[in-house]
């Protein structure tokens, strides 16, 4: 957790930042995305310092809620902008549309094995990303870290629907 913590999602956030930016690859002789990262690992190590897990732990909720928020927002906007029927019309428009809807029914890489993979992966992962297990450590009774956990789901659930299925979806129409 500490290498993708403290190296590669700076690294690509920092990257991200460059080319969105339009930033140059050098500044001063010293590459760009060296100093964007230095600039994001000092925002975390100042906000650690400042409040500690608690400040950590509030800001986690923020982001957490804003993106929930946020997930369902631009998945309302894009049923609204691509419907429904344009979504469907462009699967129908497939040689076999019903792999792309129904899984079940596909073969090789993508049928009932890439599922029961899914779901394994699925909770095993929320199980043991280190934020969720931390969250629930905190909890004062085992109802209170239950609650967390599921809270944890949902949010991971929705962003991903919202995100992760609807919108290419709506792409792909």
């Amino acid at each position: 957790a500490g290498v993708l913590n403290m190296a590669i999602f700076p690294y690509v956030a920092a990257k991200f930042f460059q080319y969105f930016l339009g930033l140059p690859e050098y500044i001063l002789h010293v590459p760009t995305f060296s100093l964007i990262m230095i600039f994001i690992l000092a925002i975390s190590v100042w906000l650690s310092l400042i409040g500690g897990q608690v400040t950590l732990m509030a800001t986690d909720y923020l982001q957490g809620a804003i993106m929930l928020v946020m997930a369902v927002v631009i998945g309302i906007i894009v049923y609204n902008v691509v419907s429904w029927g344009n979504i469907v019309e462009a699967i129908n428009s497939l040689d076999k549309p019903y792999m792309m809807v129904n899984p079940f029914r596909a073969r090789g890489d993508f049928g009932l094995s890439f599922i029961l993979m899914g779901m394994f992966l699925s909770l095993y992962g929320v199980g043991t990303w280190a934020p969720n297990t931390i969250r629930s450590q905190g909890a004062r009774d085992p109802n209170e870290a239950k609650m967390i956990y599921l809270f944890g789901l949902v949010r991971t659930h929705v962003i991903g629907i919202a995100l992760f299925a609807f919108v290419p979806m709506a792409a792909f129409a």
